[in-house]
């Protein structure tokens, strides 16, 4: 949970941070090697799509990613459905929708 300013706590992944939560085979931030968040190895691995770890990864480092794109395709429903939102934390969200869109003309 995130605290929001003039909202109160609200799910971290509805904050659309693809930075943290982001599968970069959907087109997130794919340059972020160096944004490992840390997770104590006593918290265990969820089977749930989040947090899980590759063979040989590290429990110390490993990235709290949503898979198969679910972050992603909840980004780009929101932007359909409300075109002219920005995100207030900068251009991620338009970053990624312009890495979809060279991705379906490259196709």
């Amino acid at each position: 949970m995130e605290y929001v300013e003039g909202i109160g706590a609200v799910c971290d992944y509805s904050l659309f941070d693809l930075q943290r939560y982001g599968d970069e085979n959907f087109g997130s931030n794919p340059n972020r090697d160096s944004d490992a968040t840390t997770v104590p190895a006593s918290e265990g691995v969820s089977s749930g799509g989040v947090g899980e770890l590759s063979p040989g990864t590290d429990a110390n480092t490993m990235r709290e990613t949503l898979h198969d794109g679910k972050l992603e395709k909840s980004v780009m429903s929101f932007r359909k459905d409300y075109p002219t939102w920005k995100d207030p934390r900068g251009p991620q969200i338009e970053t990624l929708q312009h890495r979809l869109e060279t991705f379906k003309e490259e196709k």
